[in-house]
């Protein structure tokens, strides 16, 4: 999109191939993961090799992987806050602070009832689908994975009984803190200094710091909207 908001349209060269995979070349496989080699020709006709990473429970390419959400709740007489989780990642070293999220399941048949379920077993909360992205399977780290995810956000209700006691339902092995983060206060800077704050090691997921620097950057662009309307006001007759 240029300055004047009108969509660009990309270039495209002249005799230029389309990158085609010939073959993929499972190396290791685990329960959940495999490293694979994968053989394309790229864009000017040469053979080239890429390593990489798949989850073995993928059904097929057409289909998410997984979801990521984006929980608030709500309650009465108390601000909104976003439900984030931290839990210790093995591959980074460290904790992580991200939404709440895992793996689709066969019998989730689709991402609304995997967030329901993913919220409930990480966090004992119950809470409902807002909005769905359905349509937009996100890629999480296309240069390693071929990994997808959906993001789904959810209202939880704070008042509601069947949250008056979130008891979590966990799998062998996790363990997850439930981190309040108001919703407000949702911002880069903030998140930092919690991190920073605490006594543990922790890494920020990449969603997480996306999302707030999606909030940050839209009230910038609102704040700057306005100072520019108080400036050089519209220039309309009032009766």
């Amino acid at each position: 999109m240029d300055n004047n908001g009108n969509v660009v349209k990309p270039i495209h060269k002249k005799n230029i191939k389309q990158p085609n995979i010939t073959k993929t070349e499972v190396i290791h496989s685990g329960k959940w993961l495999s490293s694979n080699i994968i053989h394309y020709s790229d864009e000017d006709g040469v053979e080239r090799q890429w390593e990489s990473v798949s989850r073995v429970t993928k059904v097929n390419s057409d289909v998410t992987d997984g979801v990521a959400i984006i929980p608030v709740l709500k309650r009465r007489l108390h601000h909104d806050f976003f439900l984030l989780v931290k839990q210790f990642r093995p591959p980074i070293g460290r904790y992580s602070l991200e939404f709440p999220g895992g793996l689709i399941d066969k019998k989730d048949n689709g991402p609304c009832n995997a967030a329901i379920r993913e919220l409930y077993e990480e966090t004992g909360y119950c809470g409902k689908v807002t909005e769905v992205f359905e349509n937009f399977n996100a890629t999480l780290d296309p240069g390693v994975s071929e990994t997808t995810i959906t993001f789904v956000c959810m209202e939880i209700d704070g008042d509601s009984k069947d949250n008056a006691i979130h008891q979590q339902h966990l799998d062998d092995g996790e363990s997850i803190e439930i981190i309040l983060f108001p919703v407000r206060d949702f911002t880069l800077a903030k998140l930092t200094k919690w991190c920073n704050d605490s006594q543990d090691k922790i890494s920020v997921d990449s969603r997480v710091v996306a999302y707030a620097l999606g909030l940050q950057m839209g009230s910038n662009m609102n704040s700057k909207k306005m100072s520019m309307l108080m400036d050089d006001p519209p220039n309309e007759t009032f009766k």
